[in-house]
This record gives structure tokens, sequence and C-alpha cells, in this order.
């Protein structure tokens, strides 16, 4: 059983659902708790693979105690679950305690982030920490740097590598003028790509609107694309023209074609307040797209040798200035691919390993 705070494409969420399209239904069986009413961008194609949904209530900390019921209710009812794999990692200091005194014997905990940015659960977290690590079995991170901020040196954990379908991220000519048309972008424009979630400010979206006003004088002709959605979308939107970017900026929605927008992008900017890893980072670099990164993202997401950090200190006419001196061609695009695969985030190899991982709580 997974699970999550909703089922949208985010990194945590697609990361397992890229899994589930590999794992074998005959021998495992993947089912997801979510903590929300509302219908989610992969819960049909779940149910169609034949997992389950469970919907528990928010926690909102004065609900503990039927919070802890609904956890009862469900496992009561659930008794053939073997594992818990959490990847609501905010609230784990609640959630595990609760699977332990109800018997549930593994429970993983993964990290998919290396900071808390909202203070109110950075604070809780915190707090209850020690509860947390006392009452799970198992801990994963999406990288090293992301399980030693969030748990510690002092706490064991296993780094999983957030794996893509790496063939299908291989740079496209073709994808590249069927986007560009799609979105009227000229085939001599360059373009800026990001690809991220607006549910929270986390990505970083009007840092990086700032950075490419920068870019437009120096690059009159140039277009950002922004893929992703979420609550902070018409915020951002708002302040996109506020400052007269205007139709300069392409906000895209929810998207899923990941792999053919990359393919129209000239360079990918990525300057988030924090990442576990940055899974985004990776599909980028599959296309063999030059990326800039903030240095909150792990130094573990530069697998190619077209990744450069800047710190978010930095002047925004600096960050546009590196943005601009990036320059590539189709030819060495398609070479990055096997790179990506070769460091162990291909999905066709990844899975056993998952597998191999899951066995081995069970003996």
């Amino acid at each position: 059983m997974h699970v999550f705070a909703t089922l949208n494409k985010g990194g945590s969420e697609s990361m397992i659902i890229n899994h589930y399209r590999y794992i074998d239904n005959e021998q495992f069986r993947f089912d997801f708790v979510v903590h929300t009413n509302h219908h989610n961008t992969y819960e049909q194609e779940i149910q169609q693979r034949g997992g389950k949904i469970f919907r528990l209530p928010e926690f909102r900390g004065t609900n503990y105690c039927s919070y802890k019921k609904a956890w009862k209710k469900l496992i009561d009812s659930n008794p053939n679950w073997d594992i818990v794999h959490i990847h609501y990692f905010t609230i784990a200091w609640v959630i595990a305690p609760i699977l332990k005194d109800l018997g549930v014997d593994v429970r993983i905990v993964h990290i998919h982030s290396n900071k808390l940015i909202v203070w109110h659960k950075r604070i809780l977290f915190n707090i209850f920490k020690k509860r947390m690590i006392h009452s799970t079995s198992h801990f994963l991170a999406c990288s090293q740097e992301a399980g030693l901020n969030i748990i510690g040196k002092n706490t064991h954990f296993d780094v999983f590598k957030n794996a893509i379908e790496t063939s299908k991220f291989c740079y496209n000519a073709q994808s590249r003028s069927i986007i560009r048309t799609e979105l009227a972008i000229p085939a001599n424009k360059f373009v800026i790509g990001h690809i991220g979630s607006f549910r929270n400010y986390q990505k970083n979206h009007l840092f990086l609107l700032d950075v490419f006003k920068e870019v437009k004088n120096i690059i009159p002709h140039s277009a950002l694309v922004l893929v992703g959605d979420g609550a902070i979308r018409k915020h951002v939107e708002n302040y996109s023209r506020q400052i007269g970017l205007n139709g300069d900026v392409i906000f895209t929605g929810v998207r899923d074609d990941v792999p053919q927008l990359l393919s129209a992008f000239d360079v990918f900017v990525f300057p988030s307040l924090n990442e576990g890893l940055g899974i985004s980072a990776i599909e980028a670099q599959a296309s063999g797209l030059p990326c800039l990164l903030s240095d909150c993202v792990p130094k573990e997401a530069a697998i190619t040798k077209k990744v450069s950090f800047m710190s978010l200190d930095s002047p925004k006419k600096l960050w546009a200035e590196k943005i601009a001196s990036f320059n590539i061609t189709e030819t060495n695009r398609i070479e990055d691919n096997e790179i990506i695969k070769k460091a162990g985030y291909d999905i066709a190899t990844n899975i056993f390993i998952l597998k191999n991982y899951y066995m081995s709580l069970l003996k």
C-alpha cells in the first residue's frame, strides 16, 4: 500500500506510477491511500491496472483521534497488506506510529525532499522526528542529501533512484517541430523550459519569471514554457503580465507528452527552493538539454556534463547570462540518453531493484 497526499502529477507520484507500469501484477498488487476526496490524475490508470484507492481525511492535528480510527478501520478491513510504503513523509511522524500500533510489520518511510519549507510542518516534523524514526521499520530516500538532511546520519536509509523510461526521453527532431507548431513557437526562437507543479512556491516560478525578463534583454527572440498546474498558477500568470512578459510566457498546464515538450526546449532551468533529487532535471538530461539548477537541488541530480548550478542569491542578471550562454546542437543531444541509462536511472533496470527490495523485507 502506497500512502500519498494526492495522486496528481508530481515527482513522487510519477515515480511510483512509472514503476507500477512495469511491476508484475501477478506477483505484486499496489493499492493507494490518498488524503483527499478529489479524484486525481492517476486514479483511473490505477484502477484499470487492478489497484484500489482508499481515502482518508486530511490530518489537521486536532482530528488525531478520528484520523487514527480511520486508519484502524482501513487496516482491519484489509489484512492482506504486507507492506505500507509512506511517501507522504511530512506527516510520517503521525502515520508510522499509528501503523506500528495497529500491527503493520513493514513500514517504509520514503524521503522525497531535502528540506521542509513550510515552517509549521518543519517544526512539527522536527519535534516528532524521533517518534517517527522509532516507529519506522525501513527508510528510503531519493538521494543521499535528502536522507541526510531529513533523518540524519545516525539513522540507516537506502537510496532508491527515481528512475524514468529513458528511451521515451531521447531527443526527437520531429517532436520538436510538432510541439513548436502547436505552441506557435518559431523554429529559430530560443526556448527556456521548466516542468514543475504549481501546488506551492517550491519550484520558484516567480524567480524564474524575473530571470526570464533579464534573458529577454540579452535574447529578445526567446520564450519561456512552464509546464504544470496547481493552486498558485493564477498568481504566477498575473505576475507574468504584471512585469510585462505577456505572450512570451506559455503556460501549458499538465501534459502527458513531457518527452516531446523537452525536445522542443533549448535549455532547462530549475530554480527550486528545495528538491529531494529533481526528477524533471533527470528527464531533461535524458533529452540532452543543458540544465541550470539552483544550488538547493542535490548535486546528485547532475548526471551529464551539461548541468550547472547557481546560487539563488546570485543576481538574476547572472542567471540570465548563464542561460544565454548555452548552445546545443541536435547531434549531441542524443548521446546523453545513454549516459542517464548507464547511471542507473532506467526504469527497466530499476524495477528489479524495487522488486528485490520488497521481497527482502518479507523474508
